[in-house]
C-alpha cells in the first residue's frame, strides 16, 4: 500500500463533491469490494469531477470519459448525485 497526503488550498467544489458522492455511492453499495462504482457513467464523472485522469496507455480514454461525464450532465444524474450526496 502507498499513503500519501495531499493539501488542497483552497479546496475544489467539484473535487469535494466527487469524495462525498463516492464515499456516497460505496455506502448504498453501489461500487465494488475495491470501491469502484458498478457504473460506467458514475465512474466517468467521478473522474471529470476530481480532474483525474489516467495517463500513459490508457490516456485514449480521456474523451471517451468526458463524453460519458456530459451525457450524465445532460440526463440529470450529476446534479441528481450532487443532491443525494453533497448537498
Amino acid at each position: 500500500p502507498i499513503r500519501f497526503l495531499v493539501k488542497m488550498a483552497p479546496a475544489s467544489e467539484s473535487f469535494l463533491q466527487s469524495l462525498s458522492i463516492g464515499y456516497g455511492l460505496a455506502n448504498d453499495g453501489l461500487t465494488n469490494a475495491q470501491g469502484v462504482p458498478r457504473r460506467w457513467i458514475h465512474v466517468a464523472l467521478l473522474m471529470q469531477l476530481s480532474d483525474t485522469w489516467v495517463p500513459g496507455v490508457l490516456a485514449w480514454t480521456a474523451p471517451l470519459v468526458r463524453r460519458a461525464a456530459r451525457r450524465a450532465a445532460q440526463k440529470g444524474i450529476t446534479q441528481q448525485l450532487i443532491g443525494r450526496y453533497y448537498d
